[in-house]
Parts: C-alpha cells; structure tokens; sequence
C-alpha cells in the first residue's frame, strides 16, 4: 500500500479512508497515533493527524454544533474535500467563525 492515511472528522467522528484506495471508510482514535489498519483489505499505511493540541480543540468546537451531520473538518488538501468542493484546511478559529456564522456560538 503506498501512500499516507489523512485523519479527518467526519459527522463527529475521526475517521480517514484506505490509502490503497480499496474506498474503505473506519473510525480512528487519537490512541491510533501512528498507523492505520485497513479493515477491509488489511493493509498499513501511516496515520497522519494534526497537531494534538490542535486536534482536541477542533473536536471541542465542533462538538457544540447540535447536528453531528456539522461536525467536519478536512486536513488542507484532502482529495474527498477537493473533489466535492468542501472546506479544507479550516484552523480552529475558521470553524469558530462559521459556526457563529449560523448562530451556534
């Protein structure tokens, strides 16, 4: 398997898809720090995540949005957010400011 498995949120939730491209989807946790295992087609990849301060503090903001459906973030990049036109590579007070945007905060 070549390439790196990219660590989002997705509805709430780490996840990150199958490098290898078998279109495998499955939760990650942040005690999942360095490898991601396929649970489709079994094979490794690295995990790459974002800084982990800066993680906890994307899941804090985003957990106040009341509909997990809003709950998302893609690293800068990322080919699911690219390809749909989705925000990417959003900091943590990008996601403050369109959250207030829609009245959470």
């Amino acid at each position: 398997m070549s390439g790196e498995a990219l660590a989002y949120i997705y509805c709430g939730a780490w996840v990150a898809e199958c490098p290898g491209k078998c279109g495998n989807v499955q939760t990650v946790s942040l005690e999942t720090v360095a490898v991601y295992r396929c649970g489709y087609c079994q094979g490794l990849a690295p995990l790459r995540w974002p800084p982990e301060e800066m993680a906890g503090e994307l899941m804090a903001v985003l957990n106040r949005r009341p509909n997990p459906d809003n709950r998302n973030w893609y690293p800068e990049g990322h080919d699911v957010a690219v390809r749909f036109g989705l925000p990417h590579g959003q900091s943590v007070q990008d996601l403050v400011d369109e959250s207030a945007e829609h009245g959470v905060f």
